[in-house]
């Protein structure tokens, strides 16, 4: 995750999107925060399509875990979707 934000932060969404895809599918599939990243930075490369879905999935999953920020989460779903 904190590579992801690297790259994001530093300019380069794509290639932090290609890594976290890359760890959700072949190492942590229920993690909610690398959701929030991919999301987070889909939207910085104007995807906002990509990063609803993304969003919509980050939010199902903190449902199904109980997670103490599913507000947030939704929140933020919320926000791609008036960017659309």
């Amino acid at each position: 995750m904190g590579l992801g934000f690297m790259f994001m932060d530093g300019g380069h969404p794509k290639e932090a999107t290609e890594l976290i895809i890359d760890a959700v599918k072949n190492d942590f599939p229920e993690s909610i925060q690398l959701y929030r990243v991919l999301g987070r930075a889909y939207e910085k490369m104007g995807s906002y399509q990509l990063a609803l879905k993304t969003y919509e999935k980050m939010v199902l999953k903190a449902k199904q875990q109980n997670h103490p920020r599913l507000d947030d989460f939704e929140n933020q779903l919320k926000l791609v979707k008036k960017k659309i």
